[in-house]
């Protein structure tokens, strides 16, 4: 199985930046835990990105609807009652605007109640493989693999769910969100690493820590 890091080049993140002139900044050089440990942090204005990496500004259609979806997920997860109003105004400048941005919440808790079980068995393998050691991680990650597979299954369900909780309309919005923003601003480079919680410090600049 390949491991990935997903870089987030957060146009749309920076969009948020501007309208809350707040920046809870998390510490890009730590990481967050699923199941195969994916670190995604702002992407440089310009970079030299090693071979095998798939940029999504060139090449939307090869990022996974998973990881593409997950990101969305999970930046709307677990916000406090001030973050909404900033959140509602970048809605509004994409295509979500038509969405109503409480039902993406809803949504985006949905997600989070299907995958925190998995996280938790994630970080207690990690948490009982300390050392950094090559045969620790590759225990580590033969532990991890399955469980990313039911990550990617819980993605997949809830993607299945959306329209109950956004509409038919809300769906499609979303669908052209992902792929006109979300996937053109990511980039899966391949690497050791992979995340805790489904989303890295530094992807999202409101994290809720």
């Amino acid at each position: 199985m390949r491991k990935v890091i997903i870089l987030v080049s957060a146009i749309a993140i920076v969009t948020v930046i501007t309208i809350s002139g707040v920046l809870k900044a998390t510490n890009p050089t730590t990481e967050a835990v699923s199941p195969t440990k994916v670190s995604a942090v702002a992407a440089p204005v310009q970079s030299q990105d090693p071979p095998g990496t798939i940029d999504g500004s060139v090449t939307p259609q090869l990022i996974p609807d998973d990881v593409a979806y997950e990101l969305f997920f999970n930046f709307f997860s677990n916000r406090s009652a001030s973050e909404r109003g900033k959140l509602q105004s970048y809605c509004n400048q994409t295509t979500l605007a038509t969405v109503n941005v409480d039902s993406i919440f809803t949504a985006a808790a949905y997600y989070q109640q299907l995958v925190a079980p998995i996280d938790a068995q994630a970080q207690a393998i990690r948490d009982s493989n300390p050392h950094a050691t090559a045969q620790d991680a590759a225990l580590v990650n033969a532990q991890l693999a399955p469980l990313q597979a039911q990550r990617q299954a819980v993605v997949t369900a809830a993607i299945a769910k959306l329209a109950d909780f956004v509409g038919s309309a809300g769906a499609v919005a979303i669908r052209q969100h992902i792929d006109g923003q979300i996937k053109r601003q990511t980039k899966i480079l391949p690497g050791p690493n992979m995340p805790v919680n489904g989303i890295a410090p530094g992807a999202d600049p409101m994290a809720h820590h």
